[in-house]
């Protein structure tokens, strides 16, 4: 019986296999040299919901608000008490902000996106996209550093087992990786060799079911060629 890595190596080898990447490989990116936070989820969220919910605010009770004039619900009076919604009236129904607390509870990056657009002059608007992206601090992406997920990939595209990446980020690191002379990361980075198989070797003999600990990652052994295409 096939493990999953085994269907995933022959599905590589085969040349059948276009991997699907989301936010979760550049969690580890670093930003010259030292650990940052800005693309991690949470902290978009954060960046986001703050200029979203006080231009919510303004807009329904003017400016400058008077929040003891809203009816706020009790779970968003606690969600959002640095914005001294717990002086507003309590309403036993939703109220004009249970959409941002929701979305914050469910980490949904993308409805407190919207929300913003829509609270800053609508979806349709050019500069309010730009006022999200910067908001959003995206220039900064750039400069991320690939992870040795992303130099493995690289790799694979190198050896021409992938002929396409598909991915949801924002960073370069893609790219990055592929455009390093030697796009396999430091020693520093790599996981034990012995979590390291040869597809070549694993189109000969398919010995990797016979590990009970399947590597996470895989390259194969024509290193230099990497370096010179």
């Amino acid at each position: 019986m096939r493990t999953a890595f085994e269907y995933l190596v022959e599905r590589i080898v085969s040349r059948r296999c276009v991997p699907l990447i989301g936010a979760g490989i550049s969690m580890g990116a670093r930003r010259r040299g030292a650990p940052w936070d800005g693309h991690h989820v949470k902290v978009m969220i954060d960046k986001v919901l703050a200029p979203t919910l006080m231009a919510r605010i303004t807009r329904t009770l003017g400016a400058p608000p008077d929040v003891r004039s809203a009816r706020i619900c009790v779970s968003c009076q606690a969600a959002f008490a640095e914005y001294h919604l717990a002086l507003a009236a309590t309403c036993n129904g939703t109220c004009m902000t249970c959409d941002l607390r929701e979305a914050r509870l469910s980490r949904a990056l993308t409805k407190i996106c919207e929300a913003f657009l829509w609270e800053h002059g609508g979806p349709n608007q050019e500069s309010t996209y730009r006022k999200l992206v910067q908001t959003l601090e995206i220039e900064e992406f750039v400069e991320l550093e690939p992870t040795p997920a992303h130099y493995y990939l690289a790799f694979l595209v190198r050896e021409g087992l992938l002929s396409e990446v598909v991915t949801t980020n924002y960073d370069c690191n893609l790219e990055r990786a592929y455009d390093a002379r030697d796009c396999l990361p430091p020693a520093s980075k790599m996981r034990s060799p012995g979590g390291l198989m040869s597809l070549f070797r694993y189109r000969r003999v398919k010995i990797i079911g016979a590990s009970s600990a399947a590597p996470a990652l895989i390259f194969t052994s024509r290193r230099q060629g990497c370096g010179n295409r």
